[in-house]
C-alpha cells in the first residue's frame, strides 16, 4: 500500500530530509526535475526539437520547473519559461537554478500583467505546470487565475509538477481555475487531493516520482491513511486449503428483504457464494419464501415470522437466535425495510449476536437510531454506509460537508464507534477503531446503481465466513467489488452496467488478481 499524505504531512517530511537527514533541498530539486523530464520521455520518446512551454511560480514549485527547463534544453528540446514573480522574488534553490536556465540562455520571461499571458502562443507540444505546487488552500485568483486558464486553453500536452495548479492539496477542491493536466508528477508520496474528487479528474496520470524521501523521514510523521493496492488484497485474503469442505469455507447468515426488497437479499447470498463462503443462510419473511426460492438456488431459506405488512416481526428472533448457532457470520439489512418492529428485532438481534456482523442498507437506518448498540458489542461490526446513511449516523445534515472533510470522519467515526466502518463513494474508504484509513483503488461510475451495495456487503460477509480479519475483508471487499465493477465496464460500458453484472465479474475479480484473468477471453 501507499501512503497518502496532506500538505502539512509532506511539508513536515520534506524539512526533516534536508534539516535532520542532510539531503540538500538543492539535491531534491534536481531529482524531480529530473523525474519529470523522464516521465515526459516515456510518452514523446525524444525531445528533439519538440516546442516546451515551462509556467514557473516563485517557489521550489517553480524551481522544479526551472531543472526541468534546463534539462529539456539539454535534451534538444526548444525552452520558453515564464516567469510569475519578479527575480527579486525568487529564493534559495529557486534562484539558483533560475540564474543557471539564464546563464544557458534560454528564452525567459517575466509575466507581471494578464496582457502579457494572452499574448503567449496557444500552440506547444508540452506545457509544464510549475506555477503553484502543494501550497494552495484558496481560491486562485489575479494573475496566477489567469495563467492556469491560459494553460488550459492550449493544445500542448500539460505535465504538473506535483499538484496541478489550484487544486487543493487536502481536499481534493478547487474554486476558480484549476489546471487540467495530462499528467502529475508528484514527488515521494500520494497527496489525499490527487485520489479525492473532483481533484482526480485534474490530474490525468499520476506518476509518483521517487526522489530519495528515505524511511527515516517519512515514519516519524506516522501516516495512517493509505491507498490500496493488489498486492496488499493479495495479502488480505483467507487461505483456502486443498483439504477443505464447505463448512470450513464459512456459514454466511443473511437477514434481510421485505415486500418490493427481495432482490436485495439475493444479491448479498449470491455474492457470498462467489466470494468463496461454502454455505448460505436467508432469514426473510416467510410470505417472501416462494419467491426467494425461485431467485435462488445454491442458497437455503428461513422462512421467518412477519408483520401484517409483510416485515420481519419481533417473533423471528427465537428462529434468528437459533439460526445464529450455525453460523460463522451475520449480514443484516438488506431490503429489510423500515418498519417499526423490524427496527427493533434488528436491534435485539445486534445486542445478542456473538460473532461478527455485517451492517448494511435499512440496517443503518435502525441503528442510527441507537447507535450505542454498536459500541457495546463485544463482537467487531462492519458497517457500510453510503454518503446520505453516514450523513446519518454522525448526525450531519450537510452530506457536501461530510463529503469534503471524510477521510478525518470516517477515522474518528470508526473509533467512536468502536467498528470497521467503510464508507462507499468515489472512492470507498475504509477504517477500523485503530484509526487507520484505507482508500480503494478501484471502480468507476457505473457502480452508482441500485443493489451494488447488496453485492458489496455479500463479498464481505463471504471473506469474514472463511476467516479474514474484519478490517482486512472490508478493504479486500471494496476492492474486488471495484475490479468487478471495472471488469463489467469493459464488457457493457459504464453507462449499463447492473448489480447483477457486477456479481456476475466478481469471479474474473478473483481471477484478475491472481493474475489468470484474460479480458475477452472466449
Amino acid at each position: 500500500m501507499k501512503w497518502v499524505v496532506t500538505a502539512r504531512e509532506m511539508r513536515n517530511i520534506d524539512e526533516r530530509t534536508i534539516n535532520k537527514i542532510g539531503i540538500p533541498g538543492a539535491v531534491l530539486m534536481e531529482r524531480a526535475g529530473l523525474q519529470i523530464v523522464e516521465s515526459c520521455m516515456s510518452i514523446f520518446g525524444s525531445l528533439t526539437g519538440k516546442s516546451v512551454f515551462v509556467f514557473c511560480g516563485k517557489g521550489n514549485n517553480g524551481g522544479d520547473g526551472f531543472v526541468v527547463a534546463r534539462e529539456m534544453k539539454r535534451r534538444g528540446a526548444d525552452v520558453t519559461i515564464f516567469v510569475f514573480a519578479e527575480k527579486n522574488d525568487l529564493k534559495g534553490d529557486a534562484l539558483q537554478n533560475y540564474s543557471i536556465v539564464r546563464k544557458m540562455g534560454i528564452p525567459t520571461d517575466h509575466v507581471t500583467s494578464v496582457s502579457q499571458i494572452n499574448r503567449v502562443s496557444d500552440r506547444c507540444d508540452i506545457i509544464i505546470d510549475a506555477l503553484l505546487g502543494t501550497g494552495i488552500r484558496g481560491e486562485v485568483t489575479g494573475i496566477h487565475n489567469a495563467a492556469i486558464a491560459k494553460i488550459n486553453s492550449m493544445t500542448g500536452y500539460v505535465v504538473s509538477v506535483d499538484m496541478p495548479s489550484g487544486l487543493n492539496t487536502d481536499t481534493g477542491n478547487f474554486t476558480g481555475e484549476c489546471v487540467e493536466a495530462d499528467m502529475t508528477v508528484t514527488m515521494g508520496l500520494v497527496k489525499r487531493g490527487q485520489i479525492l474528487y473532483p481533484g482526480k479528474m485534474q490530474i490525468g496520470v499520476l506518476n509518483i516520482a521517487d526522489i530519495g524521501f528515505p524511511e527515516r523521514a517519512i515514519s516519524p510523521e506516522k501516516v495512517k491513511t493509505f491507498l490500496i493496492e493488489k498486492n496488499d488484497v493479495l495479502s488480505f485474503l483467507p487461505n483456502r486449503m486443498p483439504y477443505y469442505y464447505k463448512g470450513d469455507c464459512g456459514r454466511v447468515l443473511i437477514i434481510g428483504g421485505s415486500p418490493g426488497m427481495t432482490g436485495a437479499p439475493v444479491l448479498t447470498a449470491q455474492a457470498a457464494l462467489k466470494a468463496g463462503a461454502g454455505m448460505t443462510l436467508m432469514g426473510i419473511p416467510e410470505s417472501l419464501n416462494p419467491v426467494i426460492e425461485q431467485k435462488l438456488t445454491e442458497t437455503m431459506t428461513l422462512p421467518l415470522p412477519e408483520t401484517e405488512d409483510g416485515f420481519l416481526s419481533l417473533k423471528a428472533e427465537k428462529k434468528i437466535m437459533d439460526a445464529l448457532l450455525w453460523a460463522d457470520i451475520l449480514a443484516i439489512g438488506p431490503g429489510i425495510g423500515r418498519d417499526t418492529e423490524t427496527i427493533e428485532l434488528i436491534h435485539t438481534v445486534l445486542g445478542n449476536a456473538d460473532m461478527p456482523v455485517v451492517i448494511d442498507a435499512d440496517g443503518l437506518f435502525a441503528i442510527a437510531k441507537k447507535p450505542s448498540i454498536l459500541r457495546k458489542r463485544k463482537f467487531n461490526t462492519v458497517i457500510t454506509p453510503h454518503l446520505g446513511e453516514f450523513s446519518r449516523l454522525v448526525s450531519r445534515e450537510d452530506a457536501a460537508a461530510v463529503r469534503d472533510d471524510r477521510i478525518e470522519l470516517v477515522r474518528k467515526s470508526a473509533r467512536r464507534f468502536q467498528a470497521v466502518l467503510l464508507l462507499k463513494g468515489a472512492p470507498t474508504m475504509i477504517s477500523g477503531p485503530g484509526g487507520e484509513v484505507f482508500i480503494n483503488s478501484t471502480g468507476n461510475a457505473g457502480m452508482a446503481t441500485a443493489g451494488s451495495g447488496d453485492v458489496l456487503t455479500g463479498i464481505i460477509s463471504g471473506l469474514i465466513g472463511q476467516g479474514a480479519g474484519l478490517t482486512e475483508a472490508a478493504v479486500s471487499g471494496a476492492y474486488l467489488h471495484g475490479t468487478a465493477g471495472d471488469l463489467a465496464a469493459d464488457e457493457f460500458g459504464e453507462i449499463s452496467i447492473t448489480a447483477g453484472d457486477i456479481n456476475d465479474f466478481v469471479p474474473y475479480a478473483f481471477e484478475d488478481l491472481f493474475g489468470r484473468y484474460k479480458q475477452n477471453e472466449s
